[in-house]
């Protein structure tokens, strides 16, 4: 499914159809979606021969539609990071339409999982909710605040082998902050009501501390399938966001009293005594799923060292592996054995350009040498002599190493290896059960199941 749903057909009023191409090389070839003066269109680059989302608005380039689009574009040009969308193009049409290219995601929304497999585990949220955060941070950095985080705009890409990728869509009502000026006009309400915070709807100035609370909002609902503030009508909802505490959420699975607790400070009314940061909510994110047995996002990505480490990563380290997106919603880990793989690649390499120093002393190597000819003859004649047949080993037994492990994908602690077993004294009582000598012991793989 593409990133908005799909009509069967265009309408008939649209100046739009299939076929058209817009600034000559974007052919339009399907209708995604539609609003009151806006379309979304799967189109061809006839340059590149690749699938594009193209977004027209389609009222002349007059009224606050047109600025959006480009505040839109800009925002996310301005962006570089997998978890934000990518924008590739920006222009008009001859009729004066402005139009904005971006990649096309396949997947679904988070409101389109919702909907589809009911409240999630806070487990589960986090997971998916951790990169999206860390997006913002880097939006946050350059100054851009989304101001319309909502589930729709929370867009589940999955790539052709399963890989997901949560990425931030729409940034059609980003604003850029500089020295407290002003994108809207005052009185002027933007956002999606049941989101905004308390100083989006008194149209006070915004920071990214209301991105924060939107967050949380949509946290909130992942987990209880409600928005914490309700109302019959927009002005309850409102009245309720900037005077009554959000409902209570059941405390079930793995929900608890801490997750509670971080939601609650992001719901805060007063942007100070919230969350200072989405990387300082990021963090309290990071610290609940490691506390709960948990190491890494639904990207793969390690939360100790994104997260809960203040220093930079090794360009040595591997690659993080992406974690598929199960039927149900759940979160399906890769197999241990994939990112070993990886890994004892990279040690690999690392061990080939440690080379050992020389000697510049020949007659030290010399010295050496002879020592070791003498001692090795002198050990071969004493073994010659103390050697028994009833008693002597297998030569292959005594030197080869055990066959290497994969090691479990949990990475539990160390454990020691057992020293081999004596054998039993005889003893006039009947014998104990003891395992089969030729028995096999138990493979790591049984090991890291058990584990998970």
């Amino acid at each position: 499914m593409s990133a908005i749903a799909e009509p069967e057909t265009a309408p008939t009023s649209s100046v739009y159809v299939p076929g058209a191409v817009i600034a000559d090389r974007y052919e339009l070839v399907r209708l995604a979606g539609q609003g009151g003066v806006g379309q979304v269109w799967i189109a061809l680059n006839q340059t590149l021969h690749n699938e594009v989302a193209l977004k027209l608005f389609v009222r002349g380039g007059q009224g606050d539609g047109a600025e959006r689009l480009l505040r839109e574009a800009r925002a996310a040009a301005a962006l570089e990071h997998p978890a934000i969308v990518r924008v590739f193009d920006y222009g008009e049409t001859p009729r004066g339409d402005p139009y904005l290219v971006m990649e096309l995601l396949k997947g679904e929304s988070l409101e389109e999982l919702l909907q589809r497999v009911g409240p999630l585990q806070a487990s589960q949220a986090l997971k998916l909710l951790l990169p999206i955060i860390d997006g913002l941070a880097a939006a946050h950095a350059k100054k851009i605040v989304h101001r319309d985080l909502k589930p729709a705009n929370l867009f589940l890409s999955v790539d052709e082998e399963q890989r997901m990728q949560p990425k931030v869509i729409d940034f059609g009502l980003a604003r850029l902050q500089r020295g407290g000026q002003r994108v809207t006009q005052e009185g002027t309400l933007v956002g999606t009501p049941a989101y905004m915070s308390p100083e989006q709807i008194s149209d006070k100035q915004l920071d990214a501390r209301t991105d924060v609370w939107s967050l949380c909002v949509v946290l909130y609902e992942l987990l209880t399938g409600r928005v914490p503030f309700g109302g019959a009508t927009q002005y309850d909802m409102f009245k309720a966001i900037l005077e009554s505490e959000p409902a209570p959420i059941l405390l079930s699975g793995d929900i608890d009293e801490a997750i509670v607790a971080i939601i609650h400070q992001g719901l805060s009314k007063k942007p100070h005594e919230r969350w200072p940061s989405v990387r300082d909510l990021g963090v309290a994110f990071a610290k609940w799923l490691v506390g709960h047995g948990f190491d890494e996002d639904v990207c793969g990505a390690s939360l100790e060292k994104v997260w809960l480490q203040k220093r930079k990563v090794s360009s040595l380290a591997p690659p993080t592996p992406a974690i598929g997106f199960a039927p149900l919603g759940l979160i399906m880990p890769l197999k241990p054995s994939e990112h070993i793989a990886l890994a004892a690649t990279v040690e690999f390499k690392t061990e080939e350009v440690s080379l050992p120093r020389r000697s510049g002393t020949p007659w030290i190597i010399a010295s050496i040498a002879a020592l070791v000819l003498v001692g090795g003859l002198a050990a071969w004649m004493l073994n010659a002599q103390s050697s028994a047949p009833a008693t002597q080993a297998s030569p292959v037994t005594s030197v080869s190493a055990p066959a290497p492990t994969p090691l479990p994908s949990a990475s539990p602690p160390r454990t020691p290896v057992a020293a081999p077993t004596p054998a039993p004294k005889p003893s006039t009582s009947a014998p104990k059960a003891t395992p089969s000598v030729g028995k096999p012991a138990p493979s790591a793989s049984h090991s890291s199941k058990r584990s998970r």
